[in-house]
């Protein structure tokens, strides 16, 4: 009987956080494009409180304590040793903000999307003006797939995308759906979360949509004016920007990882 060489550890892992009322089916395709430009990283998906495998739970009502359930997620399936890097989305960036505040080990890098927080930009631009029609008829909407395809309207510029993201999403919330519940109270928390000055300590990237319609681009730039770390903005890609244009996402995330490597 031969014995198996064991696989070797991968490379890197990373850990992805989505946003409001939405978990980790919700990437549509976008994990996979990751897995196929990263083979040798790890690639894990993190639901909060109250969203996908954590459905039955009370989403809480302040990002501290949602941060706190979510680390100890990662906790639980990190591979010791090898380092890690964390991409969020909009709260999802909320939470992975007071995550590093409260517990930078393990973690060496931070990549944040189309994110905003209490104390660097005014309310009305962390929840834009345009969002607010979109969220009304999403929130009213009795049909499953109707109100998906409200939401996809507001966070992607891609109507051709529109109809089967719809479908995906609906069959998403049929296995798993997220209480109005949850959303109320993951909206009062994200709205209430105003996150220490100090940067966190990993080495952070902000990637923002200059076309997004539910945060003003302006928060991310607010982000990188106060931490001084870097921007890359896309011109056309909606508030959804690894759905609106991944393959230009994973090219900054090579990019930027290529710079950490090689820094000039």
């Amino acid at each position: 009987m031969t014995n198996k060489t064991p696989a070797p550890p991968p490379r890197a892992q990373w850990f992805l956080l989505r946003g409001l009322a939405r978990e980790s089916g919700h990437w549509a395709g976008f994990v996979e494009k990751l897995r196929e430009a990263f083979p040798e990283h790890a690639i894990h998906t993190l639901d909060l409180p109250g969203t996908g495998e954590f459905q039955n739970q009370l989403a809480p009502l302040s990002i501290e304590e949602t941060a706190r359930f979510v680390r100890e997620t990662y906790q639980a399936r990190r591979i010791p040793g090898v380092p890690a890097y964390v991409l969020a989305i909009s709260l999802g960036g909320m939470v992975a903000i007071e995550w590093l505040h409260q517990d930078p080990s393990g973690v060496e890098g931070l990549v944040l999307i189309n994110t905003s927080f209490r104390g660097c930009s005014p309310f009305y631009k962390r929840l834009w003006f345009d969002a607010y029609p979109f969220l009304a008829r999403a929130i009213g909407e009795t049909d499953t797939e109707r109100r998906e395809h409200h939401v996809v309207s507001l966070v992607s510029n891609r109507p051709e995308l529109y109809a089967a993201i719809a479908r995906e999403w609906a069959h998403v919330h049929e296995r798993r759906p997220i209480s109005r519940r949850t959303f109320a109270r993951q909206l009062l928390a994200a709205a209430r979360y105003q996150p220490p000055l100090a940067p966190p300590q990993a080495r952070t990237l902000l990637l923002n949509s200059l076309s997004d319609r539910m945060v003003h681009p302006s928060c991310s730039e607010a982000i990188a004016e106060r931490w001084h770390c870097e921007l890359r903005r896309h011109p056309t890609a909606g508030h959804d920007l690894v759905l609106d244009a991944g393959p230009w996402v994973i090219a900054e995330l090579q990019t930027w990882l290529a710079k950490q490597k090689n820094p000039a």
